[in-house]
């Protein structure tokens, strides 16, 4: 994050009567957030969608935290879900 970067923080959804936060991920908080992945994964598979095969690396997900791009989604003060943005295709997609 530079200083031009303004710290992003959305608090707007509800989810089941609480709101939920969007806000920039801390380091404190990688492992918890890349269990949140791993979860999506086996329950994208257990519905029988093979959008995600496997989980997103944890090295590249700490790269990804480490720029300010991972977002954390909390709701009634638990990490419920993770959101990493690009503003732009990342390298390792295919075109």
């Amino acid at each position: 994050m530079t200083s031009e970067t303004p710290e992003f923080r959305h608090s707007g959804a509800i989810l089941g009567g609480d709101r939920v936060t969007l806000r920039r991920a801390h380091a404190s908080e990688l492992t918890t957030l890349h269990a949140i992945l791993a979860d999506c994964v086996t329950w994208l598979q257990a519905k029988g969608v093979s959008q995600w095969t496997r989980p997103y690396p944890l090295e590249r997900y700490r790269k990804d935290l480490a720029s300010g791009r991972v977002h954390a989604c909390q709701c009634a003060g638990a990490l419920v879900g993770t959101v990493t943005l690009h503003d732009a295709a990342p390298d390792y997609y295919a075109a």
